[in-house]
């Protein structure tokens, strides 16, 4: 069976690479994305947006227990669900990155 992480087209979303705790990324959230914190032997962790905009991500601040690498990803709606009830994350995706400045997609 092809787990949820391995059967995502990943290039329909964009992310923000964490390497260290001390790292801080801004990544943009459109209408019907939802971040979702990816961290190897981690379940996928979905959060909600309530509002499109850029948004400063500090991970220790929102996911304490991160083991680093991290990804934060905005992904549609209905990926983030199927992420959510997937298990554990095994390796990190090649998403697309988020262009540092804006946060948008590159």
């Amino acid at each position: 069976m092809i787990s949820a992480l391995e059967a995502t087209d990943w290039q329909v979303c964009h992310a923000a690479r964490f390497d260290t705790p001390a790292d801080v990324r801004r990544i943009q959230f459109r209408q019907g994305e939802r971040l979702v914190i990816l961290a190897v032997g981690e379940v996928p962790v979905v959060c909600d947006i309530l509002t499109p905009g850029v948004y400063s991500v500090d991970i220790p601040t929102h996911y304490p227990r991160a083991v680093f690498p991290v990804l934060v990803v905005a992904v549609p709606s209905p990926i983030a669900y199927l992420l959510a009830h997937g298990g554990p994350t095994r390796a990190l995706p090649a998403v697309p990155l988020a262009d540092p400045h804006t946060g948008g997609r590159t």
